[in-house]
């Protein structure tokens, strides 16, 4: 591919908001033929205004196409209950929410982990914070319920932190062990067939565990049919994303230290032209997680991918996956768990992981 040109896909991937180089490791700068993801600057340019505030007390994302509320703090609307509570009173109080027609609409649903994601600036040390400065009121630097239930742990549902933009798995009542509360953001819109630059997609989670989930509404673009190329000759490409990938997702046996990975990508690139291409990168944050099927409890890739040597059985190796992408709030870099799909940061000096290399998508200057 080359660069700024766009191959269709379904989905368009946005950048993480990373727009500067920041070097996390003890190197001084990262090898020739490799990047972080400020310099990269993969996917969508956000829209400016990124946020137009309604008159009706609501939000549009100019870059997904959702409408959210511009209160964040869970406020207090008929009969319903508020401020930080378990998972099926969350779906209970937006069910309360469409009741009453809130601020004028019927359609209110709690936002998928997808979509909640999609709200993390992942340049801005506190995403909340930098929510705020866009209009919304009330965020919390706290956790955030998703509609999406943990597949290899029914009882769990997906939660996304406001302060450092990390995801996590909560109980999803008192009765849990792990139970605790978090806060509501409510969305609508969306859909199919929007026209937003980076449209949300599915989560690939069809079965429904409470009335109004994300089993419920499957809310966000369809997947393509197949989902994967295998082009047999190395690679394959992502039909939802036009994202190309090694289809060896352990290649040469790595597991070690991000510089390790930055290194190694330099070499596929100013010594082999591995596959043919020499523009291979690290993923970034939202380039990794594009792969991640919420409905499959086994790893968190979709079932019948083409892909080999997938790190993800949690009892014999480690799963972790670098991305490109700096944690600002912490000072690690973010990884991908493998095995559910959830994502973390790690030391990048001391800290392992495996490489996946990618690249093709959409690239914009």
């Amino acid at each position: 591919m080359i660069k700024g040109h766009l191959i269709t896909s379904a989905v368009r991937l946005s950048r993480t908001g990373q727009t500067c180089y920041i070097c996390p490791y003890t190197l001084d700068v990262p090898p020739v033929g490799a990047s972080m993801d400020g310099d990269t600057l993969s996917g969508i340019i956000w829209p400016e205004p990124r946020f137009t505030e309604n008159c009706n007390q609501t939000i549009t994302d100019n870059l997904t196409g959702l409408i959210w509320a511009k209160d964040a703090g869970v406020p207090k609307v008929g009969s319903s209950s508020y401020r930080k509570m378990y998972w099926t009173k969350a779906l209970d109080y937006v069910d309360c929410l469409n009741t009453v027609g809130y601020l004028g609409h019927k359609d209110w649903r709690l936002p998928n982990i997808n979509e909640l994601h999609s709200l993390i600036h992942l340049g801005q040390k506190t995403p909340g914070q930098w929510l705020g400065t866009m209009g919304y009121i009330n965020i919390q630097y706290d956790w955030y319920w998703s509609s999406t239930t943990q597949a290899s742990s029914t009882d769990r549902a997906w939660v996304v932190n406001m302060c450092n933009g990390m995801d996590n798995y909560f109980g999803k009542t008192y009765k849990i062990e792990d139970f605790r509360d978090a806060y509501v953001l409510p969305v609508r819109g969306g859909l199919l067939g929007t026209q937003a630059p980076a449209a949300v997609w599915k989560t690939g989670q069809t079965q429904t565990y409470y009335p109004g989930d994300d089993g419920t509404h499957q809310a966000g673009v369809a997947w393509p049919n197949p989902r994967f190329s295998d082009h047999g000759d190395g690679t394959v490409t992502d039909n939802l994303t036009a994202l190309m990938w090694t289809k060896d997702a352990n290649l040469g046996q790595f597991n070690s230290r991000f510089s390790s990975a930055l290194y190694y990508i330099a070499r596929m690139n100013t010594k082999y032209s591995t596959f043919g291409y020499s523009d291979w990168r690290l993923p970034n944050r939202n380039e990794i997680r594009s792969l991640v099927d919420y409905s499959n409890s086994s790893s968190a890739l979709p079932p019948l991918h083409p892909f080999m040597n997938v790190r993800s059985n949690y009892e014999v190796e480690g799963t972790l996956y670098w991305s490109s992408t700096y944690c600002n709030s912490i000072g690690d870099v973010w990884q991908l768990i493998m095995f559910n799909g959830s994502i973390d940061n790690n030391d990048p000096n001391y800290g392992n992981g495996y490489l996946w290399p990618v690249r093709g998508g959409h690239v914009e200057f």
